[in-house]
């Protein structure tokens, strides 16, 4: 069984997402891109779905091996100029991609067994500005890595 690799979550998703959302017949054209956080996010794409990564915490450490718990958010961006007051038009958009996120990423187990399955957690608020919106999602997996002592 590999070990494990810190900080691979998010591009592991990415192309998990990828997959699933490239086989969508109404998702299909939807781009699926990483960032390294939030405030990075691709400003002219006008419909993407975007891994960032979240965190990382020690969840329980032992002589010689650690259990972190690896976070990483999905945001659905969505530029909809024709209700930019209310912000309907976006989250109509982003709702249902939204959606399609959870099902493909709720409860699967990343690349390896050395990952646990996937579990939804707390995300960031959502941001919302004449007409453009960022609707997060956020998941946690957790891995055991060995060190020297082991």
């Amino acid at each position: 069984m590999p070990d494990p690799v810190v900080y691979a979550i998010s591009d592991l998703a990415r192309d998990r997402l990828s997959d699933w959302i490239g086989a969508s017949a109404v998702y299909s054209s939807v781009p699926v891109l990483r960032a390294a956080n939030i405030d990075t996010l691709p400003k002219n794409v006008p419909l993407a779905v975007v891994v960032v990564p979240a965190g990382l915490d020690v969840d329980e450490q032992r002589r010689g091996q650690v259990v972190l718990a690896e976070s990483f958010a999905v945001v659905v961006q969505v530029r909809n100029p024709s209700t930019q007051l209310t912000g309907e038009a976006v989250l109509g958009e982003a709702g249902p991609l939204l959606a399609e996120c959870v099902s493909a990423l709720l409860g699967w187990t990343p690349d390896s067994e050395a990952y646990e399955s996937l579990i939804m957690i707390a995300a960031p608020a959502p941001e919302y500005g004449a007409g453009f919106g960022y609707y997060p999602i956020a998941f946690q997996t957790r891995y055991v890595l060995s060190g020297a002592n082991s």
